[in-house]
Formats: C-alpha cells, structure tokens, sequence
C-alpha cells in the first residue's frame, strides 16, 4: 500500500480522531495530561474487536486473546 494512497490516509485520519477524542474525554477537556492516559486509550483501541476483521487488533498481530488488567 502506498503511503500516499487517499484512501488510506482517510482510514488512519479516523483511526487518530478516536485517539484524539478519547484523550480529551479521559483528560477533562485537557486540563489533566494527556501523557498519562495514552497507554490506556491504546490498549483499548487495540483490544476492541475490528467490525470488518471480527477480530482485535492485537489478536491479528500476536494470534491470541489480550490479557486485560484486573485491578484488585
């Protein structure tokens, strides 16, 4: 795939909005850093099942289930 081919930009510029929005609902509208939640928004992103693929992310690339975090 090209790097320049417009329809995978479009597909990457939405994959960042989702980023971008989760970050502002998690940092209160930015107030709170951003740094500290990145790692939990992508970890969600990851682990959330992919519609067309009707698998994660992460399963595609490691061929098992993530292991989520339990707080105890």
């Amino acid at each position: 795939m090209s790097a320049y081919h417009a329809q995978a930009n479009g597909m990457i510029k939405g994959s960042h909005k989702a980023i971008v929005i989760a970050l502002i609902t998690l940092t209160d509208r930015g107030t709170l850093k951003w740094t500290r939640k990145l790692s939990a928004v992508l970890f969600a992103k990851r682990t959330t099942i992919y519609r067309p693929t009707r698998h994660t992310p992460f399963y595609l690339i490691y061929g098992h289930k993530a292991v989520l975090p339990v707080k105890t």
